[in-house]
């Protein structure tokens, strides 16, 4: 059962059941779902794949251009700074690169708790491996699985998927200056309705209207450093359970290898009370190494070829 479906439960079923669904999760996915490694197939998360959406589909995504794409409220500085921003950080470089994701984690619940640990391996053309996983080394293996849909997600409870994380994209209209420093700027705003476009109903327990982006603008490489996704305030997401607590949190940088901007950790926490008695917990920590990029990647972040495949769509 992909538990993405089931997120209405996400205490219930993800985290008091602790790892024995949420890492398995993505095995059984690849068991009864096999596809191409690069899915060619419609998806919000992959901008080159907008033409081949459906009518109403692409209407959702002209919706998402005409009230987001717009730095307008901004001053004009502040509008040139972000646009570059925004646009060369946080490169996606899957589809060229050796991609190595290090995950290290604790889940709590009903007074037990789990630690994980374990290093995947994602190749642009083999799919992706896991090269160790010390809480269940029997699951450890040599095979190359084919990756589900797209290569990156986001974090739970966004997906269930165990891929590359990707960065949460920004409403640009909701973007606003919160500090001034001599070497960097803070910005803050809303998640983009491109966060949770894929989800059901019952599955978007937390929306945009919940959530709090907050990001650092180094002036002097004029690149994202950090970014940070927080709820705004506790939620009640079911009868008796409720998130008290989510952050994600990602560090980016120059990574020589690729020679682009990149995201290079990414922090997942959330935690949140169950019938007042029981508070389960999830903090993960992913470290990503770039090896082995065979040609020149993309050169856009996922938000900017986003907003480029929108323009671009096919007139309905």
């Amino acid at each position: 059962m992909e538990l993405s479906t089931k997120c209405n439960r996400i205490w219930i079923v993800a985290i008091l059941a602790l790892t024995s669904s949420f890492l398995v999760a993505n095995e059984q996915l690849a068991e009864s779902e096999i596809s191409e490694v690069y899915s060619t197939v419609f998806s919000f998360g992959v901008p080159e794949s907008y033409n081949s959406g459906t009518a109403t589909q692409k209407e959702f995504l002209k919706s998402i251009a005409r009230t987001e794409f717009t730095l307008e409220h901004l001053d004009a500085s502040t509008q040139t700074l972000l646009n570059e921003a925004l646009s060369k950080s946080g490169i996606e470089v899957h589809e060229t690169c050796v991609v190595e994701r290090a995950i290290s984690g604790k889940f709590s619940a009903f007074f037990r708790s789990t630690d994980h640990s374990e290093l995947r391996v994602f190749h642009p053309m083999k799919g992706n491996k896991n090269e160790i996983e010390l809480s269940k080394p029997e699951r450890n293996t040599a095979e190359w699985n084919p990756v589900v849909g797209d290569v990156s997600s986001y974090p739970y409870p966004f997906s269930e998927d165990e891929k590359l994380p990707k960065a949460i994209p920004i409403d640009l209209s909701s973007i606003e200056e919160i500090e001034a420093k001599e070497t960097e700027y803070r910005f803050a705003g809303r998640p983009s309705r491109l966060l949770t476009a894929g989800l059901s109903d019952s599955d978007r327990i937390l929306g945009e209207e919940h959530l709090r982006v907050e990001f650092s603008v180094d002036l002097e490489t004029r690149r994202v450093m950090r970014q940070m996704v927080s709820l705004d305030k506790p939620i009640s997401v079911h009868f008796g359970i409720k998130v008290r607590d989510f952050r994600v949190n990602y560090e980016f940088g120059l990574d020589r290898v690729v020679g682009q901007n990149v995201m290079q950790s990414m922090r997942h926490n959330m935690a949140g009370n169950v019938a007042l008695l029981f508070r389960p917990r999830i903090d993960v920590t992913s470290h990503l190494v770039y090896r082995d990029c065979d040609s020149e990647g993309a050169e856009q972040s996922f938000l900017y070829q986003a907003i480029e495949a929108i323009s671009n769509l096919d007139t309905i």
